[in-house]
């Protein structure tokens, strides 16, 4: 009896089953080896060419290989076959998410932007596409798109950490420091060992010329990571302040 999809590799060598290749082309990814996932989520594709899930993965590979002509090639083939791959309204935001991720890396920032919108307004986008959108948004220098649709995610749960850090750290880019402080203030009260939101309320405090504040973050975060030169910098410069 195998507990693992690794067990059954291990004592029979690769099987070119789909469900077995999809596994183990998601063991690669998980474990940041792209180009061997590529090989199997291609096979998958060759074995079922209406696999949705395979098709979705490939093009986020293509996407983090720099290959988004490829993602899209692949995003476009599923929306002319809509019905084969069964698209429905809950894969149709993830395509979207999908889709939005290759126009940014294929430098077509209106477009993506475009698309993230018009999905944003439909009343069945779910919490996994709304965090999805506000990343691309942040990844890609679009704080301001960012920060309502966080605001949007705060309504209904107003201590979700990640979305009160990274809203504090859109607003910090935008220059709105002090509601960057407030909603980095309450992200390290629910998470205390964040350091990433204490770096950024350390920057905004400074900025605020709140320089002593702005030390006791920097320096614990420096305590924890004594190598980190960027923190290192922001030290000097509130202490040079």
């Amino acid at each position: 009896f195998f507990h693992h999809v690794q067990d059954v590799l291990n004592a029979y060598g690769t099987i070119d089953e789909p469900t077995l290749q999809f596994e183990q082309g998601r063991a690669f990814l998980q474990g940041r080896m792209l180009r061997q996932g590529l090989i199997y989520m291609t096979r998958v594709a060759e074995l079922e060419p209406n696999n949705y899930s395979a098709r979705v993965v490939l093009a986020d590979i293509y996407t983090s290989l720099d290959r988004p002509k490829q993602a899209l090639e692949i995003i476009n083939q599923v929306r002319a076959n809509a019905a084969a791959f069964n698209l429905n309204v809950t894969n149709e935001f993830e395509l979207a998410r999908c889709e939005a991720s290759a126009l940014f890396r294929d430098n077509q920032k209106d477009a993506a932007a475009k698309l993230l919108g018009e999905m944003l307004k439909k009343p069945a986008a779910p919490k996994l596409f709304k965090v999805a959108a506000s990343q691309l948004y942040l990844q890609n220098n679009m704080h301001a798109e960012a920060v309502p649709v966080l605001d949007n995610l705060l309504t209904s749960e107003p201590d979700e950490v990640m979305a009160l850090a990274n809203r504090g750290f859109a607003l910090l880019q935008l220059k709105r420091d002090n509601e960057a402080i407030t909603s980095l203030n309450r992200a390290i009260e629910l998470d205390p060992k964040n350091l990433v939101a204490r770096v950024n309320r350390g920057l905004a405090l400074n900025r605020t010329k709140q320089f002593d504040s702005a030390l006791e973050d920097w320096e614990l975060v420096v305590k924890e990571h004594p190598n980190s030169y960027q923190i290192l910098a922001g030290l000097a410069e509130a202490s040079a302040g």
